[in-house]
């Protein structure tokens, strides 16, 4: 009581109290969310190394293509189940741990469970459009006090560095910024290609693909595959863009109705 009537001990949280990042010893200036940045990159490569890892290995269980978009979506599941369920525990990924990063509370205490979860579920808004683009540029704005993703701002979370690493171990000042804008410049390449590639006649290899991706479809027992892809073609329907069109336009039954009688005649 003494203690408060003087004035020497400030209450949890009220202004005035240190946060974690001006609490945590620094290094050449930085705080410990921005010594952390290096560190958080180099983790990165580790966690994604071992649930792409799994997920090879999931494919290979049930048989799964690769590289197919429906089962792309369990490779996301496994990432934020990975992340949850290890971070909750101890703040820390095993890449994290490999490099003595951690996730705590914006007061420097343990994260809750809800909060690794949001963290871990907007990892895939933080990975949009590519190359964690958005990510980063939320890692920019928020300032080397915090250094949060989109994640981290929606959970009430930042990572810290507790390796007491030396300075020149540290993050350099350029490492964020230049990460930012070649992640902006790989995402605008990807989206030109992607744009481009939808409007372009299929490749032979592109063409090989939608086939394998048919004759794994439930349906393939009742049609023959390179008998509607054929059709699709004399239809004038050439391209992925045009191909995505035709497949909704039959879904919603609003497909013309002479292509629809062309495809009855590729049934088994």
């Amino acid at each position: 009581m003494d203690e408060l009537a003087h004035g020497s001990v400030a209450p949890p949280r009220w202004p005035g109290t240190a946060s974690v990042a001006t609490a945590v010893p620094t290094a050449r200036g930085q705080s410990a969310p921005e010594a952390a940045i290096r560190a958080r990159f180099a983790a990165a490569v580790i966690d994604g190394v071992i649930v792409w890892i799994a997920y090879l290995a999931l494919c290979l269980v049930f048989g799964w293509r690769v590289f197919m978009l429906a089962h792309l979506l369990a490779a996301i599941v496994i990432d934020v189940l990975y992340h949850t369920a290890l971070e909750s525990r101890s703040g820390q990924s095993i890449g994290k741990r490999q490099y003595d990063i951690h996730v705590v509370a914006l007061d420097g205490s343990r994260a809750g469970v809800e909060a690794i979860a949001l963290r871990s579920v907007l990892r895939i808004v933080d990975a949009v459009p590519a190359y964690w683009l958005s990510g980063l540029i939320s890692m920019l704005r928020t300032g080397p006090e915090r250094r949060q993703r989109i994640g981290d701002v929606a959970g009430g979370t930042i990572v810290v560095d507790r390796s007491g690493l030396p300075a020149r171990l540290r993050t350099p000042g350029w490492m964020l910024p230049a990460a930012t804008i070649l992640a902006t410049a790989a995402s605008a390449v990807s989206l030109w290609t992607v744009l481009h590639d939808a409007n372009t006649p299929l490749t032979p290899a592109q063409r090989q693909a939608v086939l394998s991706s048919c004759e794994t479809s439930p349906d393939a027992r009742f049609v023959s595959c390179s008998c509607i892809l054929t059709a699709y073609e004399a239809a004038g329907y050439s391209t992925p863009a045009e191909l995505n069109q035709l497949d909704g336009e039959l879904l919603a039954g609003r497909a013309p109705r002479w292509i629809v009688l062309s495809l009855q005649s590729c049934r088994r």
